[in-house]
């Protein structure tokens, strides 16, 4: 039974080293944008707090702040990408009712229907 759980993280290992892994984030509100920091290697992020938010990243991660609001992230190691990614999407979760937050490209969130009056 262990063969096949090595047998997968061998083969993500090796993709990930041949192609690499990749995550796109989007962040969606008003006023809410990011920049990334190439001297301290984070990300800044501004998510209408009363202060900017500092996101240190792992050293196997590369981020590219193409627009404001969006965040491409990579790496060789997807266990460390898909942390990354969470503690990130921490910061501000997705909002079913407002559509506010940082959402992953590619995936699905449900949307809910707010209070009828």
């Amino acid at each position: 039974a262990l063969y096949y759980t090595y047998n997968v993280l061998f083969s993500q290992a090796f993709l990930g080293l041949d192609v690499g892994y990749r995550k796109q984030l989007k962040i969606a509100g008003i006023g809410y944008s990011c920049e990334y920091n190439s001297g301290s290697h984070s990300l800044v992020f501004k998510l209408g707090l009363s202060h900017v938010v500092n996101f240190l990243l792992d050293k196997h991660i590369e981020a590219i702040c193409p627009k404001s609001r969006l965040i491409v992230l990579k790496s060789f190691d997807k266990k460390v990408l898909h942390n990354c990614v969470q503690n990130i999407q921490k910061l501000r979760k997705p909002n079913s009712y407002k559509e506010l937050g940082i959402y992953q490209s590619g995936v699905v969130y449900p949307t809910k229907v707010g209070k009828k009056t």
